[in-house]
């Protein structure tokens, strides 16, 4: 290979990344309800959400703060593999969201109604198109 081609496919390679990463971004904040709930259908796992309560609203409901994926012993979102404790879970939303009042398991259609989720369509062709950077592969 000659080192203009080398040059050439080094582009290639760094656009796609570019491109990868800035897909991901829309899924790390305010996409990860999509992310967690296509991760699911996809590949498998239990979502696992981060919530915190309105204190401001009349009814103190729970809001979505984060929703990650634990799949095969290890904790995912967007950002990738979180690791497999919950403790190492816990300090990334602590250290990346801040404060946090449940992170407990829920359902993809419980999650839905949380953050009131209307399409995944986007963060499915999103998985299709990435899952290898994760390492994982498709059901």
């Amino acid at each position: 290979m000659s080192f203009l081609s080398k040059v050439k496919a080094q582009i290639v390679a760094s656009g796609r990344d570019q491109a990868f990463k800035q897909d991901q971004l829309r899924f790390m904040h305010g996409g990860c309800d999509a992310f967690a709930i296509a991760f699911q259908k996809l590949i498998g796992g239990e979502i696992i959400v981060a919530t915190d309560i309105d204190y401001d609203s009349d009814t103190e409901e729970p809001v979505l703060v984060h929703a990650v994926i634990f799949f095969d012993g290890s904790y995912y979102d967007a950002s990738g593999k979180l690791g497999s404790s919950d403790d190492a879970v816990k300090k990334y939303l602590d250290d990346t969201f801040g404060s946090y009042e449940t992170f407990d398991e829920m359902t993809a259609e419980e999650l839905k109604q949380l953050s009131g989720t209307l399409s995944i369509s986007d963060a499915i062709h999103f998985i299709k198109k990435y899952h290898k950077h994760y390492g994982l592969k498709l059901k």
